[in-house]
């Protein structure tokens, strides 16, 4: 994805309901929505207007306000005066604040699962690794982004900590569709990948203190890298009124 990927105009982007199930329609509506936000399919700033989404949906519009304000408190939506709904702008001082939250809770992440962590937990960790390996050296950096979340959650839930660990898999979901920039960013994917070997050497040797620092920079390194892409993204991504151009 490079920088003007994002730059559809919403009408141009096709969504459908995949897979209803049994969930109610304002869930299904939820996820594919959200999906689409995350993905970059529905780009920062267009307009969500319920009446439209509905019918290219095939739902009644009652359900799709719904997701509308579950997206808005997820912090992916927001309404703005005379447009209502539109996909949130990437926010550079947002991804600070997600990051520095996750560069703490997931250093302490580390260190707990460095002195608590099983045999077993620690080679899931280590085979998640070795994955990522083979796909980079294969040039499939798409599948390593994939895994990274599996990557940091499992050292989550190796830390013994439930509660840590929920409030972490809450911080992913917000820092979603963040990561996927890293699709324009592949030094940044082979960096990160450096890291979290050190991280799982770190882990094996028990050793909670190197564990703690290096996730932290894990984090920290790749806020950095996500704050200097969106400071390239058109204006219009980041909230900004372009040149020449008055809001509406």
């Amino acid at each position: 994805m490079d920088v003007n990927r994002i730059s559809r105009e919403p009408d141009a982007v096709t969504l459908a309901i995949t897979d209803r199930g049994y969930r109610s329609a304002q869930s299904v509506v939820y996820d594919t929505l959200r999906q689409a936000i995350v993905t970059h399919r529905l780009a920062p700033g267009a307009a969500l207007k319920a009446v439209d989404l509905a019918a290219t949906l095939g739902v009644s519009p009652t359900p799709v306000r719904e997701a509308l304000i579950r997206l808005h408190a997820d912090g992916l939506v927001v309404y703005r005066p005379n447009r209502g709904a539109v996909v949130a702008p990437l926010s550079a001082d947002e991804v600070r604040h997600l990051y520095d939250m996750r560069s703490a809770l997931e250093g302490l992440a580390a260190a707990l699962a460095a002195e608590r962590a099983d045999a077993g937990a620690l080679d899931r960790i280590g085979a998640l690794v070795e994955a990522m390996s083979r796909h980079l050296a294969e040039g499939r950096q798409a599948e390593v982004i994939a895994m990274n979340r599996d990557f940091h959650r499992a050292i989550h839930l190796a830390s013994g900590n439930p509660i840590l660990a929920d409030t972490l898999e809450g911080l992913l979901d917000r820092t979603a569709r963040f990561r996927m920039l890293y699709r324009d960013l592949p030094e940044r994917v082979e960096q990160a990948h450096r890291e979290h070997v050190g991280i799982v050497d770190a882990l094996r040797r028990r050793d909670a203190e190197a564990a703690e620092r290096l996730m932290r920079r894990n984090i920290l390194e790749g806020s950095r890298a996500v704050v200097d892409h969106i400071a390239r993204l058109a204006p219009e991504h980041r909230g900004e009124t372009p040149p020449g151009r008055r809001r509406s």
